[in-house]
């Protein structure tokens, strides 16, 4: 396993004391200042040593945001994730910057408060399996829904409503106390209120999500989980995960996976694990949207509500 360091020139002290701890443990690490010799062609040593290398340290600060060469580095890598499965792309936090959209389903170290022992525990963590499932976060939290608004989740997509032949109204969101923070609430009403017009045959609510790759937590057997109730109005809806096809295009979403959510009246965890509800074959890359569908012949009645709550892919099911 080579390990590259993506950095500006600027965290050079800090960067080097990483490379160190790494190189004390065994690591095979790749770091300009020590893999560039004179008369040596910095495009193509930067390019050799991201060939050769399995892992990906993007160490994060306000320089390094703002580097060229840092970008094309991280550009470089994931666009190897969508092809290799053994590429892992780890951010290593100097300081606390926001992360890049694209890296925010990533596994991340933060070294901003304790710097020596961060260091530590990052070398330990990386030579003690190469395991590509060792790194992974134990838990990606995509939404919580304790907003009092609509607002983008956690991983920077957005939340959208949808309906099919109906009134725009006939699905609207509210915030209910769950007791230990606030829901998200889906007040759905397939009444058709214009002599004129259909009544919706579905309505539904999707968290759009950044293109990301989750190729990585199918193939280390991840779930994604959220927790649900209803008022007993509807008993099931239907999940669907979508992606965009490359290059991505919002005209080109195509269905990678879909199944049956059965809800009761009590608050419970449903999970699936991803691999298991995917479709032959599906590419988990330009992840695009995960949709929650209620259909009118699954309803009792014409309206209802359902709950939903900490929508996150896990390691184990809850």
């Amino acid at each position: 396993m080579k390990i590259f360091l993506s950095h500006s020139s600027v965290d050079k002290e800090k960067v080097s004391k990483i490379a160190d701890a790494l190189k004390q443990q065994g690591s095979q690490v790749w770091m300009d200042s020590w893999d560039l010799g004179p008369g040596d062609s910095i495009i193509a040593k930067i390019e050799q040593g991201l060939a050769d290398s399995s892992v990906l340290l993007a160490v994060l600060s306000q320089a390094s945001l703002q580097s060229r060469w840092v970008r094309t580095e991280i550009n470089a890598f994931l666009n190897r994730t969508r092809s290799e499965h053994d590429i892992l792309i780890i951010q290593v936090l100097l300081e606390n910057v926001e992360v890049p959209p694209l890296l925010r389903d990533r596994i991340y170290v933060d070294l901003s408060h304790d710097f020596a022992g961060g260091v530590q525990r990052l070398a330990a963590a990386l030579t003690r399996s190469e395991d590509p499932c060792a790194g992974l976060p134990e838990v990606v939290m995509i939404d919580t829904f304790d907003a009092g608004v609509v607002r983008p989740n956690l991983l920077g997509g957005s939340n959208v409503f949808f309906q099919e032949n109906g009134d725009p109204d006939s699905l609207r969101s509210m915030f209910v106390n769950r007791g230990n923070g606030r829901a998200l609430g889906l007040l759905f009403d397939f009444v058709q209120r214009h002599p004129t017009a259909l009544p919706p045959s579905f309505v539904g609510y999707a968290t759009r999500l950044q293109l990301a790759d989750w190729t990585q937590f199918v193939s280390c057997g991840y779930w994604l989980c959220v927790d649900a109730r209803t008022d007993g109005n509807i008993m099931g809806l239907q999940l669907e995960i979508k992606r965009l096809t490359q290059p991505p295009r919002e005209d080109s979403r195509q269905e990678i996976a879909k199944w049956q959510v059965d809800l009761s009246t009590n608050w419970n965890t449903c999970s699936f694990r991803l691999r298991d509800i995917a479709f032959p074959d599906a590419t988990w890359d330009n992840m695009w949207e995960i949709c929650f569908v209620l259909r009118h012949e699954q309803a009792r009645g014409d309206h209802g509500l359902i709950e939903l709550d900490n929508l996150r892919l896990t390691r184990t099911p809850s």
